[in-house]
């Protein structure tokens, strides 16, 4: 049963005097009323009688208004208790559902407190005043490799023995740390580079504090500054070794051109012997050699880190290579004084290979090139073996040799063991760092064996096709090549006076009728109407039709032509398919003369 409220009391004890007050007042009147008063009043029975009734219904009329007036009077109070009582249920119900909100809120947000907690990438943890951890979120726990139960109760002073002093000391001075740049120790005891920050917060209970610690995982960052000042480093180096490189080609470059100038300048003079010119022509053409060389190797290195060296593979002599790098340097060896040695040649059913020969026989070239010039005595040996499919080269020296701390760096692009200015060794610093590229094209390996003092061994080791047992074809012999074209036309497509020149002059020793066009336009036409025509020599960049373009038309009118493209550009990766299905043979400028004959030999 519910219990009255203090405003029922109140309203019930006013009735309970007011109705006292009126049967008071009532019993006062009946008093006075009395019936000595009426026999005093009366004259007869009839008029004691009348007086009686009157007295009777004054009594009850009295009675009933007192009765009515009160009773309407408290109906009213009772009526705006009642208003009052249902106000203030109304405000008790708005602030119940008000609390019901709240506390909806509330576990609204402690769910997403939580959820944070345990999922956000940062650890947070939280100790008491005093340094002892209560309490850890996964991410902490991951980040330190602990569970949960072996962290709890830990003094931070274990996780941090370096800093944990300024740690303890920012908080107690100012609430609160900047950020810090720490390493904590985790589970096992290595060292995890982290940033953190802290805030010394209120406990939950209110009666004390506790200190709020965010930690923020900086490995990777660490990772990549590290990543960055190396970075920095190896482009000090590189500008360092651009800037040697710049200096030095510029004297390589200079060197030969200066010899070629001068002696050019000196042929001029009527009354040279003719002794002495063929000396001037032999040296302005040796020297000439060497420029193309050095302006070759620095194409090379660009086109190996642009990716434009495309691999073209097909059937190759590998005897013939090593007879050719031995015909190119044996000469330059007696000079000083060393023996170049073939240690072996191949049996013919291995020496035919398919592979990219150019690019093998650059590679050798360099090497052996390299060999003569820090060797200064002794010899140098080329030998070649073809095993599971992979062919084998190795050329050892017995010169200066590379101690171990310097092998690495002269695969390097501008690098010899000395990159100095005033270095005794010329060169551009660029012929291992292109054959380690080459090599590395054709799917092989470079290394080095090597002692400084005694000599250095490269190995050079390139996967290959071999022919299958009875279907092998042999190359054209010499005696093939070295055939006259008796009768034959060939047409140069050249828009440059000088080159057009240069080729018909090489070409003197053969029997050849040579015709000269500057233009596409012109080449068609004159290979539709000459049908003496065998060769066509195309230039690439001509005016008008590009020299592609004027070849496929020359194809479409004349089938039976053969085609050799020249350009001074090697062949994009989007036109190297489409050029190579138009010409015939492909020479990439700048080229010597006996180059260019032996090409054509070659194809007619």
């Amino acid at each position: 049963m519910q219990q009255p409220t203090n405003e029922k009391r109140k309203v019930r004890g006013k009735t309970e005097v007011r109705i006292t007050i009126i049967y008071l007042v009532i019993g006062i009147l009946w008093i006075t009323l009395s019936d000595e008063a009426i026999l005093m009043l009366g004259q007869s029975a009839e008029d004691i009688t009348r007086l009686q009734n009157y007295k009777g219904w004054f009594f009850v009329i009295s009675t009933s208004l007192l009765i009515f007036f009160l009773i309407r009077q408290e109906i009213r109070k009772r009526n705006a208790v009642e208003d009052l009582l249902r106000l203030r249920n109304e405000e008790l119900s708005e602030s119940l559902e008000t609390i019901r909100q709240y506390q909806t809120e509330k576990r609204s947000s402690q769910k997403r407190f939580l959820g944070l907690y345990e999922n956000i990438r940062e650890g947070f943890a939280w100790l008491d005043i005093s340094g002892n951890i209560k309490g850890a979120n996964p991410a902490f726990l991951n980040m330190l490799n602990f569970a949960s139960e072996q962290l709890l109760g830990k003094h931070y002073r274990e996780l941090c023995p370096i800093g944990f002093t300024r740690f303890l000391s920012e908080i107690e001075e100012r609430g609160y740390t900047d950020i810090i740049d720490i390493e904590l120790l985790n589970s096992t005891g290595q060292k995890v580079p982290v940033s953190l920050m802290a805030y010394k917060m209120p406990a939950p209970t209110g009666d004390s504090e506790e200190i709020w610690v965010i930690v923020k995982d900086i490995v990777d960052q660490k990772k990549a500054e590290k990543d960055i000042l190396k970075a920095m480093h190896r482009a000090k180096q590189s500008e360092r070794l651009k800037s040697a490189f710049l200096a030095n080609i510029s004297h390589e470059i200079r060197t030969p051109m200066n010899s070629i100038i001068g002696f050019a300048e000196l042929l001029g003079n009527d009354d040279l012997p003719d002794e002495r010119r063929k000396w001037y022509s032999r040296i302005i053409a040796e020297n000439a050699e060497m420029l193309l060389a050095i302006v070759n190797n620095v194409l090379d290195i660009s086109r190996l880190e642009t990716g434009q060296l495309k691999v073209v593979r097909h059937e190759t002599d590998l005897n013939k290579i090593i007879s050719d790098i031995y015909d190119l340097f044996t000469l330059q060896a007696q000079e000083k004084g060393i023996e170049l040695n073939i240690k072996n040649l191949l049996p013919k059913e291995l020496a035919i290979v398919h592979t990219d020969e150019s690019k093998l026989k650059q590679i050798l070239i360099n090497l052996t090139g390299n060999a003569i010039k820090f060797t200064h005595e002794g010899q140098i040996n080329i030998s070649c073996s073809v095993e599971n499919g992979e062919v084998y080269f190795s050329i050892a020296d017995t010169g200066i040799g590379i101690a171990p701390e310097d092998q690495k760096a002269i695969f390097e692009r501008f690098r010899q063991v000395d990159d100095s200015t005033t270095r005794k060794y010329g060169g551009t610093g660029l012929g291992l760092t292109i054959s380690l590229g080459l090599t590395e094209l054709l799917g092989g390996s470079l290394k080095l064996e090597s002692e400084h003092g005694k000599g250095s061994v490269f190995h050079v080791r390139i996967p290959v096709q071999t022919p299958v047992p009875g279907n092998e074809t042999t190359l054209k012999k010499d005696s093939v090549l070295s055939r006259k074209p008796e009768g034959a036309s060939i047409l140069v497509v050249e828009d440059g006076r000088a080159s057009s020149l240069l080729i018909k002059e090489a070409l003197r020793e053969l029997d050849a009728n040579i015709i000269l066009v500057k233009d596409g336009e012109s080449a068609i036409e004159v290979c539709s109407e000459n049908t003496a025509i065998r060769l066509v020599l195309m230039d690439l960049n001509l005016p008008g039709i590009d020299g592609t373009e004027t070849a496929r038309l020359i194809k479409e009118k004349c089938p039976g032509i053969l085609i050799i493209g020249q350009s001074a550009q090697q062949p994009s990766h989007q036109n190297s398919s489409k050029q190579q299905t138009i010409f015939d043979d492909f020479l990439l400028k700048p080229y010597l003369p006996k180059e260019l004959v032996a090409l054509v030999k070659k194809h007619i």
